[in-house]
């Protein structure tokens, strides 16, 4: 967040006088055996709170006999202590929370949860998920790579670029930690990126070097001709999908901002690979590419190879252009439906650190939720300054009349010309009830509101006024290249349509599944108040790229089809011929790599592994085969006009799989 949005500023303002940020902490429940007032109630919250004190990012703790009653269960079994972090940044808490989980282990009767103790937790499940992907996923994707690749060689190529690129990303954001804030998720993001992207630039690639030799020319001026293609190709696709992801940097979120930067880092690390890296060892092998190949699939690469206009996507392609009114309004029809849900979508903001509900954090949650009145975790702090502080009485007063108050705790002084009060919501944030509460303070004359409920419409509110800054980047990058790659002003129009409606229909799935609650026994998650709204652009950011992607390839054959003579209609058939079987192939592997997320424990990731997985899958199966060749075939020749100064700069600018 900004620092003059005015959570942050409460926060600062309370942070210097008391040395304690109140938004950020750590939670420890201990039991009382049912005698709060007992001996060992009394000596186990005098230990934790001795543990909680004598770390040092620890700046204040407050605890049930400091004279705070409603730090004490209703039932009396439970007794809460609240530990604030001072002034120390995200990495310093995390180091601090994981510090306070091994001085705790092993302690009965005592739980940790809170925010501080949720991102660590976060932390080990992502490692945990990772290794289990990559155990999982590896093999899955080297025997699916077997098959489309023909060839064991081949099929090699893939894993050993994304293993690469996993490195040198994953040195570079390490490097990048000591300049900026890294989320834990830019490892996952990593991860899904090498594996993905390394997969389908080389299938592009190999599948178009197979051509070239199939032509009977040696490797050099197959290599030659591959790069002058499909290498440029693979640029404009890093390019769509890099800009796609920088516009997440229109955000202040530090979440977006790093997740941006890892994103275009290994983007582009992985085309460095694919248009260096892998055109150096399709060089020194040669021939031997296809070596360790089942004779059946050195067949399969040999037929694929040659110029045919009698494969299966190439009927296909006829059957589309024999209707495309029809097959259009059924595509668009299909896309909409499973968007439909997407009208019931609640975006929340707040920190993307969802567990499930066994995990340690959720536990202590839940207990908070059910068995302390009100939810003492997440005060809403009010601030007076200046000759406001004389009202500060009466404002706390209406404070407590306000419908979704459950108490408001004694104003207090907050340094020279400052006084404060704390209010304490019926329930915690992001509930819409928190956020009202915010809302009615903030009508109260000269009240500054804070808090982690003032900072999540805070950060909604500035997300909002971001979003069409954000948008504009990400529709001009995309219009400018696909322009670039085709020459013509209404197919990149067309291509942003087709993108939004992708998006459209995957946020419509996430809702459909993930907020409203289908598939929990399945997928291991509950069904939450909504979709957090940093997790949905970043989704929606990546999956906008991916789907220019895919269209980028296919339209650069129907497009080179096309400038060698061929007539529209045939260039679509001969187009989509070249690329179904390549797309379908990516988008499959793809969808095996991203898909494993949904299996993991962290609610965020399984958002990414959902969302992607659907977008990936709608655009190969409906988008690329069915809506682009109906579309071509209704623009007819109009699809490729371009006024005449536009016409000459992409003439100038020959960015195109045409032959040089």
């Amino acid at each position: 967040m900004p620092s003059d949005a005015e959570a942050v500023r409460v926060a600062d303002r309370v942070a210097a006088v008391t040395g304690a940020n109140p938004d950020d902490g750590v939670v420890v429940l201990v039991s009382t055996e049912g005698r709060p007032a007992g001996p060992v109630a009394r000596r186990r919250v005098a230990k934790a709170r001795k543990i909680l004190l004598a770390e040092p990012a620890i700046a204040r703790v407050r605890s049930p006999y400091d004279g705070t009653r409603l730090l004490i269960s209703r039932d009396g079994k439970e007794a809460a202590l609240i530990a604030e972090f001072g002034d120390v940044d995200a990495i310093e808490q995390q180091e601090a929370s994981q510090r306070l989980l091994d001085a705790f282990e092993g302690r009965p009767g005592v739980l940790l949860g809170g925010k501080g103790i949720g991102f660590a937790e976060a932390l080990a499940a992502i490692k945990d998920d990772l290794l289990l992907i990559e155990l999982i996923t590896f093999p899955l994707l080297l025997l699916a790579c077997l098959w489309f690749f023909r060839g064991v060689v081949a099929a090699l190529v893939p894993p050993v670029l994304a293993g690469a690129a996993i490195v040198l990303a994953l040195g570079a954001l390490r490097a990048l930690t000591e300049v900026m804030s890294v989320s834990v998720f830019s490892l996952n993001l990593v991860t899904l990126l090498a594996l993905g992207l390394s997969i389908d630039f080389s299938l592009f690639m190999l599948s178009r070097y197979r051509e070239e030799r199939a032509d009977q020319q040696d490797t050099a001026a197959a290599l030659a001709r591959t790069m002058s293609t499909a290498g440029r190709t693979v640029a404009i696709s890093a390019l769509t999908i890099a800009g796609s992801l920088a516009a997440l940097l229109a955000f202040p979120q530090p979440f977006l901002r790093s997740l941006a930067v890892s994103g275009v880092l290994v983007t582009g690390i992985c085309a460095v690979l694919s248009l260096v890296v892998l055109p150096a060892a399709l060089r020194l092998l040669g021939d031997r590419i296809d070596s360790l190949s089942p004779r059946r699939l050195q067949r399969a690469a040999a037929r694929e190879a040659r110029p045919v206009q009698d494969g299966a996507w190439y009927r296909l392609a006829r059957v589309v252009l024999a209707r495309p009114g029809m097959v259009a309004a059924l595509a668009v029809a299909a896309l909409l439906a499973i968007a439909s849900p997407v009208l019931g979508l609640r975006p929340i903001s707040i920190e993307p650190e969802a567990l499930p509900a066994s995990a340690d954090t959720a536990v202590v949650q839940q207990h908070l939720d059910d068995n302390f009145d009100p939810p003492i975790a997440s005060p809403i702090t009010a601030v007076l300054e200046g000759a406001d502080v004389a009202r500060a009485p009466r404002l706390a007063a209406e404070a407590a009349r306000i419908p979704g108050v459950a108490a408001v705790l004694g104003v207090r002084p907050l340094g020279p010309g400052a006084v404060g009060f704390t209010v304490l919501p019926r329930e915690r944030p992001p509930s819409a009830v928190a956020q009202g509460v915010v809302e009615d303070l903030r009508s109260l004359d000269g009240l500054l509101v804070g808090g982690q409920a003032a900072l999540a419409l805070d950060e909604r509110r500035e997300v909002l006024d971001r979003l069409p800054l954000a948008l504009l980047l990400v529709i001009a990058v995309t219009l400018l290249l696909v322009f670039l790659l085709t020459g013509s002003v209404l197919i990149p129009l067309v291509s942003v349509l087709l993108n939004l409606l992708t998006v459209a229909a995957c946020f419509g799935v996430l809702t459909f599944v993930l907020q409203d609650g289908r598939l929990e026994g399945i997928l291991d998650y509950t069904g939450d108040d909504g979709l957090t709204l940093p997790t949905l652009l970043f989704i929606g950011a990546l999956a906008f790229g991916l789907s220019t992607d895919y269209g980028v390839f296919v339209l650069s054959r129907i497009k080179e089809a096309r400038d060698r003579g061929a007539t529209d209609q045939e260039a679509v058939g001969i187009g989509l011929e070249r690329t179904g079987r390549l797309v379908t192939a990516a988008a499959l592997l793809f969808v095996v790599a991203v898909g494993a997320f949904a299996a993991g424990q962290v609610q965020t990731v399984k958002e990414v592994g959902i969302g992607l997985a659907v977008a990936v899958a709608l655009d190969a199966v409906i988008v690329r085969s069915l809506l682009v060749p109906s579309l071509l075939a209704l623009l007819d020749r109009s699809a490729w006009w371009a006024p005449g100064p536009l016409a000459r700069l992409h003439a100038r600018a020959g960015l195109s799989e045409v032959e040089p």
